[in-house]
């Protein structure tokens, strides 16, 4: 049987030095207290909880109240710089960037274990909670296991003053009552949130789904990683697709594995990114690039959109060969004014690429789409010559350069031959141009040869979004001078098991 989605393969990177995050566009007040003391953990009873129904996170992140001085010995030298020191001299030279200080509020556990909340704990998170404790025990090791993905992503975090391994805390609540009358709940309450995050702290509601419980709990954690040091400014589409991109998980014998596309959606029961924008492009069409990169903070409180096309553009960025090391880079570039000016230098020199392959990724979205099969590799092409050209076109690959220049207002003929096959089991299915008629991807049958016309000035930036169906013989006329870009007809989840390609040619009709 046709495979109905594909697992996106991890990739792996280096990491670098001593990574300093932080949030913007949010109220600064963070409840603080004394370092909270290291502590047995305690064995909670089981109790079963209700809780709401899963839908798409709302989140509110909130940077920490106040800086000591003593964080930083040397304000003029970046960590970063640490690490290129080169000399025994140069090291002395630059001072080491430290995590500020733990300022986690102590609680009265027993009290707390009177209203019913018990504490679970691993090396990097503390976690209060009235959730039923066979569940809630699993939890602080996934976050651990985060925080070696997120170190081995962006690389180490600067080291506590004090020596202490940096660690969180979290509060999922099963019974908001019993928070509140604890006084564990932030000054500013949750609200309608589902998750919120100050400094070193998150709260968020329990979930009735367990895959979502864990889902926002690893979006939370992720912000308390990238707001550990003070100082960072990168827009919020970045900092909650990050987020998003590093809570879409799943585990596999015992190994979780993180920065997924989900390749169905049965298996996250909850996220609803794909399903918002699949929503969202019936209705209005996808969201531009141009548009995601100046999400404003106050559209993530009215529009659970932003977060679907804020994770679905890092996901792209992320899982895309042209792209993925830029984009992970940028997490290098994010105090002051840096990320604005590094994105901008990152990709402006290939800008219009990036914004048609976003666009082709984000009008087709799906479950287990093929980033690295349909990754373009743009050709501009040359004028085609009184003799006809020929190329191939593989069936396993999104779009492809004919390397073809068709001038405006010239007739070209198009004959494609030859046979592909589109699945192995239970039995092959052999395709010619015109297509397979009792399957259909995008209103058109599998197989089908489709073509689109990529101007040499392109400011639209939709082309891939408007392909024409071509078939085994066909005549076209371009409005302005293009390149012609071709390719198979298929689901973008089906590409992997697709074999063989069309022999495609072109001719100048007189």
């Amino acid at each position: 049987m046709k495979q109905q989605f594909l697992r996106l393969r991890t990739l792996h990177v280096v990491p670098f030095v001593c990574l300093a995050f932080s949030i913007i566009g949010c109220n600064k007040n963070t409840p603080s207290g004394s370092p909270a003391p290291k502590l047995k953990p305690i064995v909670a009873q089981d109790s079963s909880k209700s809780a709401a129904d899963p839908i798409p996170v709302i989140t509110v992140t909130e940077p920490p109240k106040s800086v000591n001085d003593d964080v930083v010995e040397n304000t003029t030298t970046s960590s970063t710089q640490v690490a290129r020191a080169q000399t025994p001299a140069q090291v002395d030279a630059v001072r080491t960037v430290y995590l500020p200080p733990d300022d986690r509020p102590k609680h009265n556990e027993q009290r707390l274990n009177a209203a019913g909340i018990f504490r679970f704990e691993s090396t990097r998170l503390k976690l209060y909670t009235d959730i039923d404790a066979k569940i809630a025990r699993a939890l602080p090791p996934m976050v651990d296991a985060l925080f070696d993905e997120l170190q081995s992503y962006f690389g180490k975090l600067p080291p506590m003053r004090s020596g202490k391994t940096y660690q969180i805390t979290g509060y999922i609540i099963g019974n908001l009552a019993a928070f509140e009358a604890t006084g564990m709940l932030p000054r500013q309450g949750l609200s309608s949130y589902h998750g919120r995050q100050i400094g070193r702290r998150f709260w968020l509601h329990d979930q009735s789904s367990p895959y979502y419980r864990k889902h926002l709990m690893l979006h939370e954690a992720t912000h308390c990683f990238m707001q550990a040091t003070p100082g960072v400014s990168a827009p919020t589409w970045y900092m909650e697709g990050t987020a998003e991109l590093f809570a879409t998980h799943q585990a596999t014998d015992g190994k979780l594995a993180f920065r997924l596309l989900p390749y169905n959606e049965q298996d996250f029961p909850g996220h609803g990114r794909i399903m918002l924008t699949r929503r969202e492009n019936k209705k209005i069409g996808f969201e531009p690039l141009a548009n995601i990169i100046r999400y404003e903070d106050n559209e993530f409180r009215k529009r659970n959109e932003c977060y679907a096309w804020s994770w679905a553009l890092s996901v792209f960025l992320d899982k895309h060969p042209a792209y993925h090391e830029r984009f992970r880079k940028l997490g290098q570039h994010t105090t002051g004014r840096q990320f604005q000016r590094v994105f901008q230098q990152t990709f402006s020199p290939d800008i219009d690429q990036l914004k048609s392959e976003w666009a082709a990724f984000a009008a087709d979205i799906c479950a287990g789409f093929d980033i690295e099969r349909a990754a373009i590799n743009f050709e501009r092409g040359r004028p085609i010559t009184a003799n006809a050209a020929s190329v191939e076109i593989e069936s396993d690959r999104g779009w492809q350069s004919t390397r073809w220049l068709l001038q405006a207002g010239k007739k070209y003929q198009i004959t494609a031959t030859g046979k592909i096959t589109l699945a192995q089991e239970p039995k092959p299915w052999v395709s010619e141009a015109q297509g397979i008629s009792f399957r259909y991807a995008g209103g058109r049958p599998i197989g089908q040869l489709l073509g689109t016309l990529l101007p040499v000035t392109d400011r639209k930036h939709t082309a891939f979004t408007q392909p024409t169906a071509l078939g085994t013989n066909s005549t076209i006329q371009p409005k302005v001078t293009s390149t012609l870009y071709l390719r198979v007809n298929d689901y973008w989840n089906e590409l992997a098991d697709n074999k063989g390609s069309f022999r495609v040619s072109v001719k100048l009709v007189d």
